[in-house]
């Protein structure tokens, strides 16, 4: 199950989504402007649970305008295992954020990742994993 953290009780889970974030966000980063717009909902944060209500993973997302065309689509920042989460688990969580997207008004869920299983399961839902970021630092 994907359960949305109100923008209220995100302190409360600071810890585990500044520790998720840490694992991915590359760089020097303002943490406290995270946890601020992620307080305001400019940002949102996700648990995913297993039916027993263990948290098995964390979701932050954001909504972002597709820069040339201003397609609205849900960004997902940060896909973070706590435990291991099952294919059926992750296709709930999928659908979940699908049902959330649409009733928001997205048109798609974009994401970055290099995660070989992450990769193969969004692959199991139709996603296309072949378009590729290209990143040159400077």
């Amino acid at each position: 199950m994907l359960v949305k953290l109100l923008d209220y009780n995100v302190g409360n889970h600071w810890d585990v989504i500044k520790r998720s974030l840490k694992e991915v966000l590359e760089g020097e980063i303002d943490y406290s402007i995270i946890l601020a717009k992620l307080s305001n909902d400019e940002i949102q944060a996700w648990y995913v649970e297993d039916d027993k209500g263990k948290v098995k993973g964390v979701l932050v997302t954001m909504v972002a305008k597709e820069p040339i065309t201003e397609i609205p689509n849900l960004v997902v920042i940060c896909a973070k295992s706590l435990n291991y989460i099952d294919t059926n688990l992750w296709r709930d969580t999928i659908e979940s954020l699908k049902i959330w997207a649409k009733y928001n008004g997205l048109k798609n869920i974009v994401s970055y990742s290099n995660n070989d299983r992450i990769l193969k399961v969004v692959k199991l839902f139709g996603a296309d994993i072949n378009t590729r970021l290209i990143k040159i630092g400077v």
